[in-house]
């Protein structure tokens, strides 16, 4: 058996990886262009995209439509805002509930807080580590409007269970 390089034996690499991430001149210019251009995305920046058609959002915003083939797009900074400019594309505001799970990153329980709405926990399942379903029914009231469910650590949330659940009470899934 080979011994491992590790222990002493021969490397199977012998050249380092190449560098990254990967920059070249189109890289470079395109940045440029961006930072002469002073106008970043940032967390209103769907509003940015339709007062600024220079914008290189807005550019990026309507290629990324047209390759997904929708009428539009919102690009945001990071997952963050895109719970939250989700959040306000459903309407979603002061005095509505939102169920989430409480093992999560911070972000899926601070965005209904950010848009003024008032999260619910609903515990976990011990078998997957996800939102339980079967206890969303009873965290639901006339004020719920959304549920976040969030896949952890490799498991997958029962999304069928919960879709149907949102269906029975006309909620939102994020």
């Amino acid at each position: 058996m080979a011994k491992l390089a590790i222990a002493g034996g021969r490397p199977l690499r012998t050249k380092p990886f190449p560098k990254w991430p990967i920059v070249g001149e189109e890289e470079k210019k395109a940045v440029a262009e961006v930072v002469q251009l002073g106008k970043w995305g940032h967390i209103y920046c769907y509003r940015v995209l339709f007062e600024n058609r220079e914008s290189k959002v807005q550019e990026f915003a309507e290629e990324f439509a047209e390759y997904y083939g929708v009428d539009y797009a919102t690009p945001v900074t990071n997952g963050s805002v895109a719970l939250e400019v989700a959040l306000r594309n459903a309407s979603i505001g002061y005095g509505d509930e939102v169920i989430t799970p409480p093992t999560t990153w911070v972000a899926t329980n601070l965005a209904p807080v950010m848009v003024g709405a008032d999260t619910i926990f609903v515990d976990i399942s011990p078998d997957n580590y996800c939102i339980d379903p079967e206890k969303i029914e009873e965290a639901i009231t006339p004020r719920t409007k959304a549920i976040i469910p969030v896949h952890i650590g490799g498991y997958l949330c029962d999304m069928d269970r919960i879709m149907e659940i949102a269906e029975k009470h006309n909620l939102i899934v994020i």
